[in-house]
């Protein structure tokens, strides 16, 4: 998550253009859904190795989750829509990965 987060930052551009499928078909588009598609493998991996249970489809519901509020939480900071806000209302990275844990059944 901390290297998402990097990444995110050091990239933005980047991973917006990732993630703009809907406008664009294609090679380019197939390159980019399939980039996405990594990045969700990655966080799936994440998960599991975090105690997902026996179940691969709870792993990858948690994963979904994780990558949304991370992913969500980048692009909020790139915004510097957390400028208002003291550093200790900011959820770290454990707080983030937390979140799979909250949806296995």
């Amino acid at each position: 998550m901390v290297a998402y987060l990097g990444f995110a930052h050091a990239n933005a551009d980047l991973v917006k253009l990732m993630f703009q499928l809907r406008a664009e078909r294609g090679t380019n588009r197939s390159k980019r859904a399939d980039a996405a598609g990594e990045c969700l493998a990655e966080f799936v991996a994440a998960v599991a190795d975090r105690d997902a249970g026996d179940d691969p489809e709870d792993a990858i519901r948690a994963a979904v989750v994780v990558w949304s509020a991370v992913h969500g939480f980048a692009m909020l900071a790139e915004a510097s829509a957390f400028m208002t806000l003291d550093p200790w209302m900011l959820p770290s990275a454990k707080d983030l990965a937390a979140l799979g844990g909250r949806v296995r059944r």
